[in-house]
């Protein structure tokens, strides 16, 4: 049996939205349309490979298109990155696995090229540098100019516990202007040494370490 003849587009179109909402079988509304069974899937078939084309009489849209999406995933997709804005295609991909089978799930790139076909990909922006590359020097011109601080080590107390020696030494002159025994390197014990240096010789203009927690 086939469409009636009048208004067959509008036809199909209603029986693919009746289709989607999935409160009707295939069976259900190939009765109430008057088409066989097979016609009715046929028709999903087809919409599923080349959407609303699948509407228009002796269309001229291949009946499949390889590695295309199935416009109801791809519809599925886009419903479910709106509820999930933050969401990115794994997240997305893991919540169609519940719903369709693996084979038919597209990949990341595929989930993330929808988004974009749906803007649903805000474009992020640049930030503009505000402060240009900084490189350290290392030849100082005076002294005071430039600081160099480190722990050098560490040995055994008499007590048992261990004494962590912090350094800090100016680098034209070569003078050391400080030594400092902590029990343990940490950010307070470096921060109460250097106020204590700066209270006497006033701040350097730069300061080399290696970067550790304590500095």
């Amino acid at each position: 049996m086939s469409w009636q003849s009048k208004s067959v587009m509008e036809q199909k179109r209603q029986f693919i939205q009746l289709w989607l909402t999935d409160e009707y079988t295939v069976k259900g509304l190939c009765e109430a349309f008057g088409i066989s069974r097979t016609t009715g899937y046929n028709l999903i078939e087809k919409y599923d490979q080349i959407g609303e084309e699948a509407f228009r009489e002796e269309s001229k849209a291949p009946l499949s298109i390889p590695h295309k999406t199935p416009i109801r995933i791809e519809n599925k997709i886009v419903e479910l990155r709106n509820k999930h804005e933050t969401w990115g295609a794994r997240k997305i991909r893991v919540l169609l696995k519940r719903q369709f089978k693996k084979e038919h799930i597209p990949s990341e790139t595929t989930i993330n090229a929808i988004f974009k076909r749906n803007e649903l990909v805000k474009d992020r922006r640049r930030r503009t540098a505000t402060v240009g590359k900084q490189y350290p020097k290392f030849d100082p011109d005076e002294c005071n100019e430039i600081w160099s601080a480190d722990y050098k080590g560490k040995f055994k107390l008499g007590n048992g516990r261990y004494c962590c020696q912090l350094t800090v030494c100016d680098s034209k002159s070569r003078k050391i202007l400080g030594i400092y025994c902590h029990y343990k390197m940490s950010y307070n014990a470096v921060k109460q040494a250097f106020t204590e240096l700066f209270k006497e010789h006033g701040m350097p203009y730069f300061m080399h370490t290696d970067n550790g927690s304590p500095f």
